[in-house]
């Protein structure tokens, strides 16, 4: 299930199409919409009758996202449904019926239960500030900086952009709060961090075990 609003869910379902395929997975079906055309409701009938294992759903937003769950459980298919970290946080799960059987990726769990000691110290700190983490998506931020600060050190105190730019490219294994990230001149953001997967049942979610990627998929442009 492709939204074809944005590049970046286009390549998501490329990628997992790449990958699940590369892993012995077989396609049964591909459906694409485009958030706000109020097309969604008649791929939700189209998905409900396919069979498969589960649902790859690469799109986010609190509009055609809970509609395509909420319509899909309304018809009682169980289906497990699968995103990227664009369906981290609550403020898009219908209360009726509830978030059920679906599973995302993030950087941390917000929930309480991240498996690292220091995420949940980082959390504890926000919360404690009046922040509290609506989403994974902080995690990226602390460790940005923490990139910065390493290739400043490494750079011995200089800010030259280009310098550290330099430098940056070359990080390999480097620890940060959201695990170890590398770079190359190939791609045009960090791997090689392990993600935490989320399930979701009645609107309660929990993690459930840390995933790394053994390397980028490859996509055509």
């Amino acid at each position: 299930m492709t939204d074809d609003l944005l590049r970046y869910f286009q390549d998501v379902c490329k990628a997992f199409t790449v990958r699940f395929q590369q892993l012995g997975g077989k396609i049964v079906a591909q459906e694409h919409f485009t958030q706000f055309k109020n097309q969604i409701n008649s791929v939700v009938s189209r998905v409900n009758n396919e069979k498969s294992d589960a649902i790859a759903f690469c799109t986010s937003f609190g509009g055609d996202q809970p509609a395509f769950v909420s319509g899909l459980r309304s018809l009682h298919n169980e289906t497990p449904i699968i995103n990227g970290w664009a369906s981290d946080g609550n403020y898009w799960w219908p209360t009726s019926p509830p978030v059920t059987n679906f599973y995302y990726l993030t950087y941390a769990s917000v929930y309480g239960d991240d498996p690292s000691a220091q995420v949940r110290a980082f959390e504890a700190k926000m919360k404690a500030a009046g922040h509290p983490a609506q989403t994974g998506g902080f995690l990226g931020g602390a460790a940005a900086i923490q990139g910065i600060a390493a290739a400043v050190t490494r750079a011995n105190g200089s800010t030259n952009g280009a310098k550290l730019a330099s430098i940056m490219v070359k990080f390999h294994k480097l620890p940060t709060i959201s695990g170890d990230v590398s770079f190359s001149a190939g791609l045009h953001t960090v791997f090689g961090r392990a993600y935490r997967v989320i399930l979701v049942n009645n609107n309660k979610a929990k993690f459930v075990k840390l995933v790394t990627a053994s390397s980028p998929a490859k996509i055509g442009r």
